[in-house]
């Protein structure tokens, strides 16, 4: 497993005069995809995690679990996706994972704010446990077999 990072680039543009104290920093939002290939073959038992390499947001270390059977808390035939926070200390994030079918039209999504709190190296991890239909995510969200999972991160003010 590796991080590649992508040669594309995000543009702000600006229309109007910003508020005082207002912010371009892009380090406020941010988009991860998370390329699990080979879905299908992946292992369909319940409790079966596929983990993607760490990858760094906002200056933390991050994982997405995948369970591509489905979590313990599961309803069958659903496929579990969770977001771990590996860094020590807190962040507040309102995140989204995503997944689109080939035409680009989201046939899946959840998010919700979380604190995470990891502390003494024990990762913090939130999730859905009933992201998405395993069958339906195979019918229409694989690319050359490939599960695409877009997590995308904002920061929330305490």
């Amino acid at each position: 497993m590796s991080v590649h990072h992508s040669s594309k680039q995000s543009t702000t543009v600006a229309v109007g005069t910003p508020p005082p104290g207002y912010s371009y920093d892009e380090a406020v939002e941010a988009c991860v995809k998370v390329h699990f290939h080979g879905f299908a073959s992946l292992p369909a038992a319940v409790d079966e995690e596929v983990e993607s390499p760490q990858f760094t947001c906002f200056g933390h270390n991050w994982t997405l679990d995948l369970y591509p059977g489905g979590y313990e808390d599961s309803n069958e035939g659903m496929i579990a996706v969770h977001l771990c926070h590996h860094s020590n200390g807190s962040i507040n994030v309102d995140f989204d994972f995503i997944v689109r079918d080939l035409d680009g039209t989201e046939i899946a999504s959840w998010g919700e704010p979380f604190l995470f709190d990891s502390i003494e190296g024990e990762p913090d991890v939130w999730g859905e446990d009933n992201f998405a239909e395993r069958t339906r995510i195979i019918d229409e969200a694989l690319i050359e077999g490939t599960l695409v999972i877009e997590i995308r991160m904002k920061l929330v003010e305490a």
